[in-house]
């Protein structure tokens, strides 16, 4: 089920992704959130491998991907806060809140995936998910960067909502909420859970806590036009989004139920692969 959940979530971001792209909008608001949402996908991603891949080498990357995309899906919250609701085009004041934390998050991720074994260490590939030790490493790098991280961005956002007012208000309000309840519930299970457990059994919920971003994001195009996105692209989009949820469901179920009456389940292979 854990699985099912990180690729529906992934399913769900790359849904959003197409609704904003289809837009027309490339300005830079847009483009932030678009970065946004493609590292929530790539996380789940990592996720997916780092937990249930059987293979040593795909867990090991999958493992690398949850080390160091979750740091950049912050700075993307950090550029997104900058630009949101109104600063649409780049211009020279907006390289340092580019290029500095861009080059600091990017050194970091660098000596993580360098000394690993410092803050994570592959025991076994298992079942339900493969063995993972989590070191004192861990929380001496993660803890502080999160907090500075969620500090920074969470400021921001507060700084814009006090100084907006209208629909800018409102669509400011339900981002910043979601986004807010999302970090914790991804510090909560990502790092807090780990540090205390010594294992990353719980990391699959952080990519999870996108959905909260999802809910708020369309919630805000239906009723404050957010990102400019068409009425009509959306309800195509959410048309197609409904479907593949209720088949992607039906699929889930009917595999575990073929899987527990019968000794050989009657999904398709290639359908068993993506749930191996």
């Amino acid at each position: 089920m854990e699985l099912f959940l990180l690729a529906l979530v992934g399913f769900i971001n790359l849904t959003m992704i197409a609704v904003i792209f289809l837009s027309g909008k490339k300005n830079t608001i847009n483009i932030s959130f678009l970065l946004l949402l493609m590292l929530i996908v790539g996380w789940a991603i990592g996720d997916m491998l780092m937990l249930f891949s059987d293979n040593k080498r795909l867990a090991m990357l999958g493992l690398q991907m949850f080390m160091v995309i979750p740091m950049y899906v912050s700075l993307a919250i950090v550029y997104f806060a900058h630009f949101f609701p109104k600063k649409t085009s780049f211009s020279k004041s907006d390289i340092p809140w580019i290029f500095i934390p861009l080059a600091a998050t990017t050194t970091l991720a660098l000596y993580i995936l360098a000394k690993l074994d410092l803050f994570v260490t592959f025991i076994a590939n298992d079942q339900p998910f493969n063995d993972y030790s989590v070191n004192s490493g861990y929380n001496d790098i993660y803890s502080p960067y999160f907090t500075v991280y969620f500090l920074l961005y969470a400021g921001i956002f507060v700084y814009r909502f006090l100084h907006s007012k209208g629909i800018d208000r409102k669509r400011i309000q339900y981002l910043m909420i979601s986004l807010v309840v999302a970090t914790i519930i991804a510090v909560t299970f990502n790092i807090m859970t780990p540090i205390k457990t010594g294992t990353l059994d719980t990391a699959w919920v952080g990519p999870l806590s996108s959905t909260l971003l999802i809910a708020a994001t369309i919630f805000s195009i239906l009723k404050y036009q957010l990102f400019d996105v068409k009425y009509t692209v959306f309800r195509l989009l959410a048309y197609f989004l409904s479907l593949s949820i209720i088949s992607l469901l039906f699929i889930s179920v009917a595999f575990n139920l073929t899987t527990l009456f019968f000794s050989q389940s009657l999904i398709p292979l290639s359908i068993q692969i993506y749930y191996m």
